[in-house]
C-alpha cells in the first residue's frame, strides 16, 4: 500500500513540475515576443483629447504622423525603418506623446478636428508638431513633392530631424548628442 501510494505521489510530482516548466516556457515565450513588438516608435490610435490630456499630465509636445495610405513609399519607409531606429525612438517617446492618425479620402479623422482647416494638412504624409493644448507649432507636409535624393532615396530622416529640431528648440532639451549628422544622413 505504501509503495503504491509513494509511486502515486512521484507520478503527480512529475507530472506538476512538467506542467510548471511548459508554463514558464510560455510564459517566457510571451515577454520575449512582447519585448520584440515593443521596437519603434509606440503610436497611439488616439482622439485628440485623449492626446491633449496626456500631453498636459506629462508636459510634453504631440507628435503627429498623419497619412492616408499604407502603401504611400513615404509612409512605408517612415513606419517600417526611420520610426523603427532606436536612436530615433528613443528620442520621441522620451519627448513626445507620438500618436499616428490615418485619414479618409476625404483627409478627415475620426475624433480629431478638421486637419485642413486646423493645421493646412492637405498632403499626405505630413509632420505635426503640436502643443499640449493642440496647437500647431510646426508641420512638415507636401513630402511627396521632395522626391528622390542624389542616391535614390526618400528623405524621411531629413525631414524629420527638422520636427526634432524645432522641438528641440521649441522644449530646450539639454542633450544634443540626438543631432549628429550620423544619426541624420538620409
Amino acid at each position: 500500500g505504501r509503495q503504491i501510494s509513494s509511486k502515486r505521489s512521484i507520478i503527480i510530482f512529475e507530472r506538476t513540475m512538467k506542467q510548471i516548466v511548459k508554463l514558464s516556457l510560455i510564459f517566457s515565450f510571451l515577454c520575449c515576443l512582447s519585448a520584440c513588438q515593443e521596437k519603434g516608435i509606440a503610436f497611439r490610435q488616439w482622439s485628440a483629447a485623449q492626446a491633449m490630456k496626456e500631453a498636459a499630465e506629462k508636459q510634453q509636445a504631440i507628435f503627429l504622423f498623419v497619412y492616408q495610405d499604407d502603401r504611400d513609399p513615404y509612409v512605408k519607409v517612415f513606419f517600417d525603418e526611420i520610426f523603427q531606429d532606436e536612436q530615433i525612438a528613443g528620442f520621441f517617446e522620451q519627448h513626445f506623446v507620438n500618436v499616428s492618425l490615418k485619414v479618409d479620402k476625404d483627409g478627415q479623422a475620426k475624433n480629431w478636428p478638421d486637419l485642413a482647416k486646423q493645421y493646412g494638412v492637405y498632403q499626405y504624409p505630413s509632420l505635426l508638431l503640436l502643443d499640449a493644448q493642440a496647437n500647431l507649432i510646426t508641420d512638415i507636409s507636401q513630402l511627396g513633392h521632395l522626391g528622390y535624393d542624389a542616391s535614390g532615396n526618400l528623405p524621411c530622416r531629413s525631414q524629420l530631424l527638422r520636427i526634432a529640431r524645432l522641438a528641440h528648440r521649441f522644449v530646450k532639451y539639454e542633450d544634443d548628442s540626438f543631432f549628429t549628422a550620423e544619426n541624420w544622413s538620409d
